[in-house]
C-alpha cells in the first residue's frame, strides 16, 4: 500500500521489487523476516521512500522501517509512538498562549494524553521539509509579484523566517519591539495557505526581525532578533559559509542554522527579492529570475 507524504492513499497497491545487486543492502536479515519485511527493509533505504511500516500475518508484530534500518515490537510490547532514527530533531505537540503568542513544547513537561499516558516525542524529519516548502513556495510568490525591484529608493517586501524544534530559544532571541505576527490572521504557516499569504504580505512589507516557526507550523507572535553566537559557542573549527552579497539578515541566517534546535531559516531580501533556504551553516539561494522548483541545500 502506497502512502504519499500528506496522507494521500494511492488506490492501486503494489509489489515492490527488490534492490538490484549493485544497489542491495550489505545487512544481515534477522530470521524472523519474511519476504514482506525484507522488502520494506529495502525500499526504505532509497531517497523516495521516508518509511515503511508493516505488521506481520504469523504474530502480530509490527515493524517501522527508515533509512535502511527497522524497529520493531511484538503484539505483547505495542503501543506508544515509534522512532527509528533516534538521532532525529524531536519535539512534542506545540501548544499557544494566546496572551501572548508563544507556544510551549511537550520536551520535558508532564503533558498528558487520554488514558493518563505521558506524550512521547514525534520525528519532525518529513514534517519540516514539508513546512520549509510551504516558507520557500510562499517567499518565492512574494517575490515574483513585486514588481518594483528595479525602482531606486524603494525596497521590496522582506523576510526572515527560522524554524525552531525547541520552543526555549531565550538563548540566542530577543522580542524586537511592538513587531508581532498577526496570529489571529494565521497561527499554522501549514494551515490555510491563504490566511497565511495574507499574514505574511502584511508582515513583509511593514515589520522587522525574524519569525519564529515551530516544527509543526505553529508560529509565534513575538518576532525576535536573532543574537550572534559567542566565542564560546563557535567551535574552534567552525567556519560560517558567507558571501559578498549577503546582509544582516542573511548573515544572521546562517549562523543561527548552525544551531542543532534549528533546522532550517528562509528569507527573501528586499533588495533584489533573492530567497535563500540555510541549513547547518550552509545556504542554497535563488535570484529572482531563477525562483521555482525543488530546494535542497548542499
Amino acid at each position: 500500500m502506497v502512502v504519499a507524504a500528506d496522507g494521500t492513499l494511492q488506490e492501486q497497491m503494489v509489489r515492490v521489487r527488490s534492490l538490484s545487486n549493485r544497489d542491495r543492502l550489505d545487512v544481515d536479515y534477522p530470521d524472523w523476516m519474511s519476504a514482506k519485511h525484507m522488502s520494506a527493509l529495502e525500499a526504505s533505504s532509497t531517497d523516495e521512500v521516508l518509511a515503511a511500516v508493516t505488521l506481520s500475518e504469523e504474530n502480530g508484530r509490527v515493524t517501522v522501517f527508515e533509512d535502511g534500518s527497522y524497529q520493531d515490537s511484538e503484539r505483547t510490547d505495542l503501543g506508544g509512538r515509534w522512532r527509528v532514527d533516534h538521532s532525529d530533531v524531536v519535539v512534542g505537540e506545540s501548544r499557544r498562549d494566546d496572551t501572548d503568542g508563544l507556544v510551549t513544547s511537550g520536551v520535558g513537561d508532564d503533558s498528558v494524553v487520554a488514558g493518563g499516558a505521558t506524550e512521547e516525542p514525534v520525528t519532525t524529519h518529513a514534517q519540516t521539509d514539508r513546512l520549509v516548502d510551504r516558507l520557500v513556495g510562499v517567499a518565492e510568490s512574494l517575490s515574483m509579484s513585486f514588481g518594483r525591484w528595479d525602482e531606486q529608493y524603494v525596497s521590496g517586501p522582506s523576510l526572515y523566517f527560522v524554524v525552531v524544534a525547541d520552543a526555549n530559544y531565550d538563548d540566542y532571541a530577543d522580542p524586537l519591539g511592538k513587531n508581532r505576527w498577526p496570529t489571529d490572521t494565521c497561527g499554522v504557516a501549514t494551515d490555510d495557505i491563504e490566511s497565511f499569504v495574507t499574514a505574511v504580505e502584511e508582515v513583509a512589507f511593514s515589520c522587522d526581525g525574524a519569525v519564529v516557526v515551530m516544527v509543526d507550523g505553529t508560529i509565534q507572535g513575538r518576532m525576535v532578533r536573532i543574537r550572534s553566537p559567542s566565542a564560546t559557542e563557535i567551535e574552534q573549527d567552525e567556519e560560517f559559509d558567507y558571501a559578498d552579497w549577503m546582509g544582516t539578515k542573511h548573515l544572521s541566517a546562517v549562523e543561527v542554522s548552525t544551531r542543532p534546535e534549528v533546522p532550517r531559516a528562509v528569507t527573501l531580501s528586499e533588495e533584489d527579492g533573492r530567497v535563500t533556504v540555510f541549513q547547518d551553516g550552509s545556504y542554497e539561494d535563488r535570484t529572482r529570475e531563477e525562483l521555482g522548483g525543488r530546494w535542497r541545500v548542499q
